[in-house]
């Protein structure tokens, strides 16, 4: 199906390691599955590189909230 909006926390983790394969699979998957005029939020560790990923799926991204240890990302 498609979807209006999609909200997540994905993980970042294999074992102690960092690492963005599931995170890079799921934002992908959900670029292809958000409806025109859809938007994916995206809530993460402050200090991973979610903007990367974000701005390589999709056109408009933007942190819409932020504390010393959280990001809460938008992109459309």
């Amino acid at each position: 199906g498609t979807y209006d909006a999609v909200l997540s926390n994905p993980p970042f983790h294999v074992g102690k390691a960092i690492d963005y394969a599931v995170a890079r699979a799921f934002v992908a998957q959900t670029r292809r599955a958000l409806r025109p005029g859809g938007h994916f939020t995206l809530v993460a560790n402050a200090f991973l590189r979610y903007d990367q990923l974000l701005h390589a799926n999709f056109e408009h991204v933007a942190c819409i909230a932020q504390t010393a240890s959280f990001r809460v990302w938008q992109a459309s």
